[in-house]
């Protein structure tokens, strides 16, 4: 497995061929080749669901049960200790009401930890406006190259704004917004990012809800490129990524035993004695365990 073919390994187990089990051949460091047999925990879902209502709504009250759920795990947490706040912000598919709410949490603290570890990205108008109350004036963030011509992207600075010590946190999962928003932190020396590269994938899309067919239908969705972003310093994040100011790497046993050397690194940065068993207590969810 690679940065550039994981995506698509997951997109096959995950979605195309799902499977009971599946054979994985490792080699740990100074170790020989393995076998190792990995059975999937299988979640059967209903070939055909029902949204006419005509079963009393249970198919549809399910589709409303699953969007709660997604809710509830990619809610914000917030850790604070010693005027530091640890907040962990699992997506930008929020509204901007709570992107306040966090960073008013954040104002009563002299320094903020953003994890945007695991964040895939989200809305547009969500990144402009956390990096708006995140420096005391407008901020350009690049232009973006259409087919039709080319868009400045800039954040307003608002005046209830985040004013102390900004550090994030990104790795391989981090994508979008969130790398955007790292890079944007990097080149106007607002804060210092800290983790592994990010995945390099910016590029904005649109996206569409379709079907085909009537009485049974079948629902589908179609994204499509729409823009390539250009930093203000003329580079591209597409394909390469925010390199962090300092590379932080989890090993396979911390990830195992929930240990997390990258947030105990930006707590000793900023004067909090922690370590990687201490800092994988602090918040209830893995920066990977989002993904599902």
């Amino acid at each position: 497995m690679t940065r550039g073919n994981a995506w698509k390994l997951e997109y096959v187990l995950g979605r195309l061929d799902p499977r009971a089990a599946v054979t994985l051949v490792l080699q740990s460091p100074g170790d020989t080749v393995r076998q190792v047999r990995v059975a999937s925990k299988v979640i059967p879902h209903k070939r055909l669901v029902n949204l006419t209502g005509t079963d009393d709504g249970m198919d549809i009250w399910d589709l409303v049960r699953r969007s709660e759920n997604w809710d509830r795990r990619h809610r914000d947490e917030f850790v604070s200790m010693d005027s530091i706040l640890v907040w962990r912000m699992p997506t930008f598919l929020v509204d901007e009401d709570r992107i306040d709410a966090g960073v008013s949490r954040a104002r009563r603290h002299r320094a903020l930890i953003l994890d945007l570890r695991g964040n895939s990205g989200g809305y547009e108008f969500a990144l402009l406006r956390l990096l708006g109350r995140m420096f005391p004036k407008d901020v350009r963030v690049g232009a973006a190259q259409r087919r039709r011509g080319i868009d400045s992207l800039a954040a307003k600075a608002r005046g209830d704004r985040f004013e102390g010590e900004l550090t994030v946190l990104v790795d391989s999962r981090s994508a979008s917004a969130s790398e955007i928003f790292a890079a944007t932190v990097q080149l106007e020396k607002r804060g210092t990012v800290i983790g592994d590269r990010s995945e390099g994938a910016v590029m904005e899309s649109r996206c569409y809800g379709l079907s085909a067919g009537s009485v049974f239908a079948l629902l589908y969705g179609l994204c499509a490129t729409s823009a390539d972003l250009v930093l203000t310093d003329g580079t591209r994040l597409e394909r390469r990524g925010v390199i962090p100011d300092e590379t932080v790497l989890p090993s396979g046993s911390d990830l195992a035993a929930g240990r997390d050397p990258v947030l105990a690194r930006a707590l000793e940065r900023l004067g909090h004695h922690s370590n990687p068993v201490e800092a994988g207590r602090l918040l209830t969810r893995r920066s990977y365990e989002l993904l599902w």
